[in-house]
This record gives structure tokens, sequence and C-alpha cells, in this order.
């Protein structure tokens, strides 16, 4: 089939799962270009957010929050922690637990990543026209759900 063909898409285009898929590829895109300059990936910048939002949490509670299995998540606080971004302790009340913190140069790098973030959420916002992206964000999180 020649590159300048119309492909008929057989009304996928029209179906909601396709169109999610595609909004989250280049969303993504964008916010991996934005993060790149200061070596973070999205998993990265989200961990940052969370470990810093809760000082102390345990790495089991971060993971179930991030959904991420333990295993990748180990690797994930390992790189972090290597990068002297995040400090990895004995949790004070069960030391078989792991208690993240940030450091003061994964503070200064999640200031850096926020203003990225910002400018990406700029452009994506941007592209939602007049809709609301707070109402947008609560719909997708019901669909996430499959609660309609």
């Amino acid at each position: 089939m020649d590159e300048e063909e119309q492909i008929d898409m057989a009304g996928l285009d029209r179906e909601v799962g396709f169109a999610l898929r595609l909004a989250q590829v280049a969303v993504f895109k964008d916010l991996i270009a934005s993060l790149k300059p200061l070596s973070l990936r999205p998993a990265d910048y989200s961990l940052l957010l969370i470990v810093n939002a809760n000082p102390g949490l345990k790495q089991q509670a971060l993971g179930a929050a991030l959904s991420v299995q333990g295993p990748n998540l180990v690797t994930m606080v390992d790189q972090l922690e290597m990068r002297g971004l995040i400090a990895r302790n004995v949790a004070p009340a069960d030391r078989r637990a792991h208690a993240l913190n940030m450091t003061a140069k994964g503070r200064t790098l999640l200031r850096q990543a926020k203003a990225a973030h910002a400018r990406h959420r700029a452009r994506v916002e941007k592209c939602l026209g007049g809709t609301d992206a707070q109402e947008l964000v609560a719909t997708l999180q019901r669909i996430s759900r499959l609660e309609c």
C-alpha cells in the first residue's frame, strides 16, 4: 500500500479507547521530552512528587500508590538513591520496611522538574481548547475504574 494512500480505519478512529491511546502516546512523548534534560522519566517524576509530599513514606505504600510492582519499584528507588535524589532508611515503626525521604539535591531537581512539567501541562491544556481540564481528568479517572 502506498504511503500517500488513504487507509480506511474501519471506525477505529471513532472509538474512545483508540483515541485515548493516541492521546496518551502524544502526551507522554511530550512529557518524556520535557523531563529528558533533567535525566528523569515520567515514572521517576511521579515517584519524586509523592516522596516529597509524604516524607518517610514506606516503599511498599509508594508502590501501591503508583501501581508499580515490587521489583520494578526497587530498581527505580535504587537508581534515584544512587543519583542522590532520595534517601532510603529503615522505617522507625517497622524495622523491616524502608522509609523514603527527599534529599536537598532531590528537592532542587524536583523544583526544576515541576517547572518543566508546568510547561508541558500548558501545552496539553492548550490542545483542550475550551474543555475544562479538571472535568476531563475526572472523566478519565472514572473510565480508569470503569465506574460510569
